[in-house]
């Protein structure tokens, strides 16, 4: 089902983006924020109405002005309060008298600052729009904009100057300076044609998210542009990501706090909780949301994305008047897993006869003189219908009549046309033309690679989405409803213990279709040989202690031991460090453990996430996970295609997997079906359990399945957390 929201929240935020009128609560006449708000709706051309309020002035800007919200003149749809942050609450609750339920807060001093006193400010705040049903955009915030309907009720400075051009782009941004500086700055600078400008500042109530969720439903929007900090509620925006994979509207995306530095300043900024950035950018690949590095390629990468057009192929068409550039080019193409291919013998005998032996006709062209002459037109036409070209990057520079015939080609063609100008960003003439007519032109061309590796593979992930075979429900995974869930949620109800050991862990999960290596804990040498001679050696032994987290830095493993006076003395021997060990731990026994050799060793976790909720974690495993700090992060659950993507992520994972040197192929299916399996589970037990935790598991040969050689679990009442990436 995902997030519900409420039966008016269309309605509600409609009057934020669509109102046709707006009371702004603490209007003046100097250039403070109550001030700009009334320039920036006047002056951008809004054609509904405006009501100034503010009890020490009877006019405001030439108009009339009213000394409270309750005293204006018929409907008021959105309210803008412009106020000391002490006053607002009181202002708050007037709007509420007057039937006024959607308000832009742009005051400052809530959680963002002012210690307790502002977060308790913010708190009331949310309590009073919950209790009364309205929607609030901020605090400390500077507004939205619609720039179609020229409705901009936004304390911008200087908007008039920094509006671009109307078009499909919705901007949501959690910062205000943000969003009515640099991006509206560079949006209008590089062509960049908006619709909606949305900064949410706090997020007392309304977050990125529902804004988001909102623009989504407008068919005229085709991309969302957000600046984001941190986000609310997992639910919510899990939800949004899914609904824009279904309406095949990708979301663009710069994630702040990617170091603790910046989680300190996004705290201090919107009282933002940035999260953990790893699950975060895992998050992001799975829903196909399209995360970014800075704000020049939020608006050149959303601009890109907006024409629509995206390649079916990895070959790409490399045109310039340079040789330099096109082998430059070649190689960041190569780098980022695209090919340069050789064009069709009918495309290079057209291009043939046109060049004469002057420049290159095979891929990349190299055209010199040619690139800028009268039969350039017919150059550029035939590469990019070339059935060996997915996509073209043209580079070079350009007057006035050759952009027109750039464009003119762009738009005869549903193959992505990328621009990389090669001269002065001053140029009066061609890179203005460029852009005015809806040219995708990139400054770096390391950006524009970069820009059209984000287009080639959100098309993948859409394309797997929208696959009438996909996989709805895996089949390795484990509904919620099987009894088998049933039976290990009454065990896990009844543990005493906050951390499992692997012995106990076993026990439990075993039921559940896992691939536990055999084993049995021992509180006897006795047992211990009997139990060695059934699995049949080579055998492990290990302490199972629910205080031993890393049983290596203690002498708690012994690795295969081939016969039984080898297995009597490593068991004494356990006994004797177990019995010197300081604090003392418990000991349920030692296990014995069939050695399992061959193939690799990976880590396979789970940990809670406060946002969302069970994140599964894969990675190189045993004892040096810790150090390499390598990894790949889902949300559960996941389907084959996520497992199969965080394989590919781990750096040589899957080469590893397919066989090299002469080594044969290990079982990566059987890998795919254990993640789909374990992140079911962790979302079945989510409210029980707090992680759980398997390293090392043991990948072998084809056929020969995956084996869970260590396990832990915490439950969710534990205070003892494990020291893992996950």
């Amino acid at each position: 089902m995902g997030y519900q929201w409420p039966q008016d929240f269309d309605k509600l935020m409609r009057n934020f983006l669509e109102p046709r009128s707006i009371a702004v609560i603490g209007a003046t006449e100097g250039a403070g924020y109550g001030g700009r708000m009334i320039d920036n709706l006047l002056n951008g051309g809004f054609r509904g109405k405006v009501f100034p309020v503010n009890p020490r002035r009877s006019e405001v800007k030439g108009l009339p002005c009213y000394p409270s919200v309750l005293q204006v003149e018929g409907e008021v749809d959105l309210a803008v309060i412009v106020i000391p942050a002490r006053a607002v609450l009181d202002a708050l609750q007037q709007c509420k008298e007057k039937g006024i339920r959607s308000v832009v807060i742009i005051s400052a001093g809530f959680s963002e600052r002012d210690g307790q006193a502002g977060i308790d400010r913010q708190k009331q705040l949310r309590q009073f729009t919950m209790d009364h049903g309205m929607f609030i955009c901020g605090p400390n915030c500077l507004g939205v904009s619609n720039v179609s309907e020229k409705i901009h009720a936004n304390a911008g400075s200087g908007i008039a100057n920094l509006l671009p051009e109307p078009g499909p782009i919705g901007v949501v941004s959690q910062s205000g300076a943000t969003a009515f500086g640099p991006i509206l700055a560079k949006a209008k600078d590089r062509g960049v044609r908006l619709k909606y400008i949305a900064s949410t500042g706090n997020e007392a109530n309304l977050e990125s998210a529902d804004f988001i969720r909102f623009i989504l439903d407008d068919p005229d929007v085709r991309v969302i542009a957000a600046f984001i900090e941190g986000f609310k509620e997992g639910e919510k925006i899990k939800t949004v990501a899914d609904l824009a994979l279904d309406r095949k509207k990708p979301i663009i995306l710069m994630k702040m706090g990617r170091t603790e530095a910046g989680g300190r300043a996004a705290l201090t900024h919107t009282a933002a909780l940035t999260g953990s950035f790893k699950v975060h950018d895992g998050f992001f690949r799975q829903k196909g949301i399209v995360r970014v590095n800075d704000y020049d390629e939020l608006c050149e990468v959303a601009n890109l994305f907006s024409k629509g057009k995206f390649p079916k192929g990895d070959g790409v068409g490399i045109i310039s008047h340079s040789g330099g550039i096109c082998t430059f080019l070649s190689d960041e193409c190569s780098s980022e897993g695209f090919h340069v291919p050789r064009l069709s013998k009918d495309t290079t005998g057209k291009i043939e006869q046109i060049l004469q032996g002057w420049g290159s006709c095979e891929n990349p062209l190299d055209l010199t003189g040619f690139a800028r002459g009268p039969q350039f037109p017919e150059i550029l036409r035939s590469v990019i219908n070339d059935p060996n070209v997915d996509s073209v990057i043209l580079a070079t520079r350009s007057d006035k009549e050759y952009a027109e015939n750039v464009i003119k080609a762009a738009g005869e063609t549903d193959k992505p046309l990328l621009f990389v100008w090669t001269h002065s960003e001053f140029d009066s003439e061609g890179l203005p033309a460029l852009r005015a007519g809806g040219m995708p032109v990139f400054i770096s061309p390391v950006k524009c690679i970069k820009a059209l590796k984000h287009l080639r593979n959100y098309y993948k992930i859409v394309q797997n989405h929208h696959d009438p075979g996909r996989e709805k429900v895996p089949p390795s995974s484990l509904p919620s409803s099987d009894p088998r869930i049933e039976q290990v949620r009454a065990f896990l109800s009844q543990e005493s213990s906050e951390t499992m050991t692997e012995g106990r862990c076993r026990e439990i999960l075993a039921p559940l279709g896992l691939p536990f290596s055999s084993s049995i804990v021992c509180q006897s040498i006795q047992k211990a040989r009997t139990t060695a001679r059934e699995l049949e050696y080579p055998v492990v032994l290990k302490m199972d202690s629910p205080q031993i987290l890393h049983k290596t830095e203690c002498q708690g493993v012994r690795l295969n031991i081939q016969e039984e006076n080898e297995l009597t003395k490593a068991f004494d021997d356990m006994i004797v460090c177990w019995r010197s060990l300081d604090p003392p731990v418990t000991l349920n026994g030692i296990m014995v453990q069939k050695m399992i050799t061959g193939g690799i060793e990976l880590i396979l976790g789970v940990s809670d996430d406060p946002l969302f909720g069970p994140i599964l974690m894969l990675g190189w495993g045993g004892i040096f996970v810790e150090a390499l700090e390598i990894g790949a992060w889902r949300v559960c659950p996941i389907g084959q295609q996520d497992a199969r993507e965080m394989i590919h992520e781990i750096p040589g994972l899957t080469k590893i997997l397919s066989g090299i040197r002469g080594r044969p192929p290990l079982d990566g299916q059987a890998l795919v079906d254990v993640m789909v399996r374990v992140s079911f589970i962790a979302c079945a037990l989510k409210d029980l359990v707090s992680s759980m935790d398997f390293n090392p598991i043991k990948v072998l040969p084809e056929g020969k399945g995956v084996k869970l050689l260590d396990s832990r679990m915490v439950l969710r009442s534990t205070k003892t957390l494990l020291r893992s990436n996950t």
